[in-house]
């Protein structure tokens, strides 16, 4: 360490007070003479060994499957349509319902307004049948399936039991319905018994059918279709005939397929039971037919006792303004069809529930009535009025129907 130079003492002296400017010169000697043994002893080596730092480690970023957090995440919100499949499923089936019937509806008004339509169209139009009777499948196939009526003719055919009546057969769209088990197996009892002697009141057992309509055409399709999805059943005969008139007995459950044509307009002996028939259907008839009532009356002349009519039909629905465009549209309608879709068939109902027809015969027992398609489909389940105790343990409805 150097001596403090002159300048330096110098400068000292200036700015040192006068009661130490004596003791300044010392007290700096005396500060580097102490300091210089600290300085000799920090030379010396020690014995703390010096640590080695620890490699650079940049920070780590979190994976995207973990949370930067803790806690976990919170669940996600329940679905609230996971409760509302089945309402939301029905609904969508119901306006599909209702969107095919309006497009029927409508494309039947613009093939309506866009022909000229006759004038006068008369009651009994049954005879257009025989002009579309090979493309009439196919025209209504599409309208039946949006409107539901396939699976009605289904639920109507399955209830057909012993012998088997259904009239207005027209292309025979209820065939693939029923149930020919025991007539192709020859395995009939009596009166739609089986092996085991028990009657099936909901269907199931036909022992012998009969097949009515006024249009040759149509029965022949018919026929044709019945010959290639049930062949070699017995016990089945096909009549070409108004179903006004007095029908056939049922043929032998033994017999082969027969067909026959019967224009009698007199009337003969009434059929004892054994000639009468267990279950009588129809389907979209009572349109076709200028005398619905007494049509219906005698159907009931050839009902067995504890037999049942069975109706699926086209009328005349709820609302006003629906009645007045069928209306509107009915003369086009039976010009192409071959039939009146704006009957009033509750009037009919109560015409042959109080016995009135155009014959004054014995009435019928409305049993059951349905209505679909705002009110224009009908199904309908008769008994004869003297069959007032039948099937009293039958839990039925009187009446059924619903807004559409």
């Amino acid at each position: 360490m150097k001596a403090p130079t002159a300048p330096l003492l110098r400068f000292l002296a200036r700015t040192t007070p006068a009661t130490c400017r004596q003791c300044a010169p010392k007290v700096y000697i005396k500060r580097l003479s102490t300091s210089a043994p600290l300085r000799a002893k920090a030379g010396k080596p020690s014995g703390v060994k010096k640590v080695k730092p620890l490699p650079y480690s940049p920070p780590r970023k979190p994976l995207p499957s973990q949370s930067p957090t803790s806690t976990s995440p919170p669940p996600p919100p329940p679905n609230p349509l996971r409760h509302r499949t089945l309402p939301l499923l029905l609904g969508s089936l119901t306006a599909f319902a209702l969107a095919g019937y309006s497009s029927y509806i409508y494309v039947t008004y613009r093939r309506a307004t866009s022909s000229p339509t006759p004038s006068s169209v008369p009651l009994d139009v049954s005879e257009r049948y025989n002009d579309i009777a090979t493309e009439f499948d196919g025209d209504v196939e599409w309208m039946e399936w949006s409107m539901g009526l396939l699976k009605l003719r289904r639920e109507m055919a399955t209830k057909a039991r012993g012998r088997v009546c259904e009239v207005s057969v027209g292309t025979g769209r209820n065939m693939g319905y029923y149930s020919f088990g025991p007539l192709m197996t020859g395995d009939v009892g009596e009166k739609g018994k089986g092996k085991k002697g028990e009657e099936e009141e909901e269907g199931g057992q036909v022992t012998s059918f009969t097949a009515v309509d006024k249009s040759p055409q149509m029965i022949a399709v018919a026929r044709e279709k019945f010959s290639r999805e049930h062949p070699g059943v017995r016990g089945v005969q096909w009549v070409v005939q108004d179903a006004s008139l007095p029908l056939p007995p049922p043929p032998s459950s033994s017999s082969p397929a027969t067909s026959t044509s019967s224009t009698t307009t007199s009337p003969t002996s009434s059929p004892t039971s054994e000639q009468k028939y267990d279950t009588i259907l129809q389907t979209m008839g009572l349109c076709s037919t200028p005398h619905p009532s007494a049509l219906l009356l005698n159907l009931a002349s050839h009902l067995a006792p504890g037999g049942r009519i069975l109706l699926l039909e086209h009328g005349r629905g709820y609302w006003g303004w629906l009645n007045n465009i069928l209306d509107a549209l009915a003369p086009g309608h039976a010009e192409r069809f071959g039939c009146w879709w704006n009957r009033e068939v509750g009037g009919i109902l109560e015409a042959v529930e109080r016995g009135v027809g155009e014959e004054g015969k014995g009435g019928l027992r409305v049993v059951e009535v349905r209505r679909r398609n705002w009110g224009t489909t009908w199904w309908v389940e008769l008994r004869r009025a003297e069959d007032e105790g039948e099937g009293e343990g039958e839990e039925k409805p009187s009446s059924k129907s619903s807004w559409w």
